[in-house]
């Protein structure tokens, strides 16, 4: 079964008579953080005897998949990613290699940025 989701990145303007509650057009989609800007513009074509709405976009998408099994390579990615990525500090590809440990847990390949500015700090 497929379920709706609503972008929270893109939006329609949508047109209404004020009267009649027809719906006279829809413009979009736009990026959510220019809708203002796209509202300004529509009330000044349209005028105010039209209502303006901004409605999000729908997307389809599949079923989530169910969560990996704990202790499987993917586990531990997620795991690592949630407790441990900052991005543009800390990252985790998806397919970051996994080494098991014996006492019960694993390494994960990580990227950690080092910034070329940083200063030399020595602890005398």
């Amino acid at each position: 079964m497929t379920k709706i989701y609503q972008s929270k990145d893109q939006c329609y303007v949508v047109v209404r008579s004020r009267d009649t509650s027809a719906h006279i057009a829809r413009l979009g989609p736009y990026q959510v953080d220019t809708a203002g800007v796209i509202l300004a513009a529509a009330f000044r074509q349209y005028g105010a005897d039209y209502e303006l709405v901004v409605e999000p976009v729908e997307l389809e998408s599949s079923p989530m998949p169910p969560p990996p099994k704990k202790g499987t390579d993917e586990w531990y990615r997620q795991e690592a990613r949630s407790h441990f990525e900052e991005g543009g500090v800390i990252e985790i590809d998806h397919r970051a290699e996994i080494s098991r440990g014996d006492a019960g847990g694993a390494y994960v390949q990580a990227w950690v940025w080092v910034d070329c500015d940083m200063e030399n700090k020595s602890d005398d």
